[in-house]
């Protein structure tokens, strides 16, 4: 009798346990490793039901001191355009493409690498713009310190 009841208090134990072991977690543990996204400046937000806003550049201005020459500028990017290839060019006052070149947008972020910045003469206007395709994009201005 004593025997009896431990046996069936063992089974419904190890049923329980069978029927708890597919609810345990056993995924490996994530890295909490922090990703500097550089300067946290605004928040921009990507509204992926609103098919105006496909990108957006994170800073509202970009600063060159005199003495860089190359910096990159990040952007963000809707996540229907993940793996899509965006146009940049910079642009002077008179409308004329300075530079250009491509990026592609990936995990809902893009990045612009531009180059031999310290040509750009001081105290003019110039503008960083990007798009897909041939939607509006976004447009930052680009100002180089020469004061340092």
């Amino acid at each position: 009798m004593n025997v009896g009841k431990k046996l069936r208090d063992l089974s419904v134990l190890l049923t329980l346990g069978f029927a708890l072991f597919q609810y345990q977690n056993c995924a490996p543990v994530q890295s909490t490793e922090f990703i500097d996204y550089g300067n946290p400046g605004r928040v921009g937000i990507i509204d992926d039901f609103n098919r105006n806003t496909q990108l957006k550049f994170v800073e509202s201005e970009v600063v060159v001191p005199s003495n860089v020459s190359d910096i990159q500028v990040d952007g963000l990017c809707s996540s229907n355009q993940d793996g899509s290839v965006l146009s940049w060019r910079v642009i002077n006052e008179a409308n004329e493409v300075v530079s250009s070149g491509h990026s592609t947008c990936d995990l809902s972020g893009f990045r612009v690498y531009l180059s031999q910045l310290n040509q750009l003469p001081c105290g003019k206007s110039h503008s960083l713009r990007a798009q897909f395709g041939f939607d509006k994009g976004d447009e930052v201005p680009i100002v180089r310190d020469c004061q340092n």
